[in-house]
């Protein structure tokens, strides 16, 4: 979290400190008229309040991605999800604190939460305008810049850009070769201004799958010659937008995360005797360890161990990589059974529990296939945005892919999540893997 992202969480802290004492003060004047200032002081519930009460309203905004990336918020975004965050929040009080309130009547319900809403959003609203124009100033006045790094063709790119776009701190990189190799942890940005219309289409998926949820800022000229309907909003001025380059908004990120965890908790303790059966009967069924570990690409081009039950003879590919045939001679008969019925897969809930998968994502792939992948489909990097799944819609079709033309079928369902990616989504992907494995179509 950076300065500007706690001092509008510290803002946000004081905001809600004076939004409970308001309403408060209304409450107890509700409930009794004559009540004086020394009581409504003294009161504990008061002071329970300003203790627990802000607390949860930062969490709450935590969740919904408020402290991201303050400076690239506009003050439309803003207030949009403080009005939707109040609504919801005055809400969960409603039920939480004001329902056990005096109640003379239907109307003090609906008065006393129209107060409530009206109070937390007046309070966040004024703090929040405040500090934004203050920031948008120092932008707008080069106080403040962005530490950017800039993929282009041009050789006159950066005294043409820095004027338009207000940056005083640029690196710029000509050679698109060294994308993935480029140092992004002390970026915080990325600019694309690329005049060739095949090697943008070839640079900009890579650029966004490799951006470690970066802004990715590009111009007008270039996104009209993109191959790709890219998800894009404006930016500070008319020249450039700001290409998305996570398909979740943060709180719909912040759910997924969330709901892995305790699907993958719950599992790992519920499945703890099978697991401990496999593990014993692959340990006794062949020689070799019983957990295998192989090294897949994950979110970002970033590599991970995975953890899989071992399927196959040890030395299975001394040859080289070889993807698995629906009759492969190297899996062992027990390998065999457990691939029917994806058991195999059941350790990579300590992946997902880790934060190197999820539950539902891209399946993941080594750097050998995902190489050749790339090479042909370039948009294969745009599945790099999110972290790669236990089970996929892809992998529904397609089950394990046993030919490079299979892979290449099986991405184009991962592409059409990634493109309609939403929690409902996760859900009816995880029902239809749950027919496939009741069904025992696994290979």
């Amino acid at each position: 979290m950076n300065k500007a992202s706690i001092i509008l969480l510290l803002l946000d802290w004081l905001a809600a400190i004076a939004a409970w004492i308001i309403f408060f003060s209304f409450r107890k004047r509700i409930e009794q008229p004559d009540i004086d200032i020394e009581s409504i002081v003294g009161d504990e519930r008061l002071l329970l309040g300003l203790m627990v009460i802000p607390i949860v309203w930062l969490l709450f905004w935590t969740f919904l991605g408020v402290y991201n990336q303050v400076y690239h918020k506009s003050r439309i975004q803003l207030i949009y999800i403080t009005i939707s965050g109040c609504l919801i929040g005055s809400l969960g009080l409603l039920f939480s604190v004001i329902i056990d309130d005096v109640v003379l009547s239907l109307i003090t319900y609906v008065r006393s939460f129209s107060v409530l809403f009206l109070i937390h959003l007046a309070s966040f609203l004024v703090f929040r305008l405040f500090i934004m124009s203050i920031f948008k100033w120092r932008l707008n006045s080069g106080a403040h810049s962005f530490n950017a790094v800039v993929f282009s063709d041009d050789q006159t790119l950066e005294r043409s850009m820095m004027p338009q776009l207000r940056y005083t701190d640029m690196h710029t990189f000509l050679s698109i070769e060294v994308i993935v190799s480029a140092d992004l942890e002390k970026f915080d940005s990325t600019i694309v201004k690329i005049k060739n219309r095949d090697t943008l289409n070839l640079s900009v998926p890579l650029i966004i799958g490799t951006s470690r949820d970066r802004q990715v800022f590009i111009d007008d000229e270039s996104l009209n010659f993109l191959d790709y309907d890219y998800k894009a909003t404006p930016f500070l001025n008319d020249d450039y937008v700001a290409l998305r380059t996570n398909p979740l908004r943060p709180w719909q990120a912040n759910a997924k995360r969330l709901f892995d965890i305790v699907i993958s908790v719950f599992l790992i303790i519920i499945l703890s005797p099978l697991l401990a059966w496999l593990y014993l009967k692959v340990k006794r069924s062949s020689p070799g360890e019983a957990i295998f570990t192989q090294e897949r690409i994950g979110k970002h081009k970033l590599e991970f161990m995975i953890f899989k039950f071992r399927s196959m003879y040890v030395n299975a590919e001394i040859d080289g990589p070889a993807l698995a045939a629906e009759d492969d001679e190297r899996c062992t008969p027990f390998g065999k059974w457990m691939r029917r019925w994806r058991l195999d897969e059941l350790p990579q809930l300590w992946n997902v529990l880790r934060g190197d998968m999820s539950l539902v994502g891209p399946r993941p792939e080594r750097s050998f296939y995902a190489d050749q992948l790339l090479e042909e489909r370039p948009r294969y990097a745009l599945l790099w945005q999110v972290k790669p799944g236990i089970t996929s819609w892809g992998q529904i079709k397609y089950g394990y892919a046993a030919s490079m033309p299979e892979m290449l079928k099986r991405f184009r369902f991962d592409l059409l999540y990634i493109e309609n990616m939403s929690i409902f989504l996760d859900f009816r992907i995880l029902f239809y893997t749950l027919i496939v494995l009741w069904q025992g179509r696994g290979r």
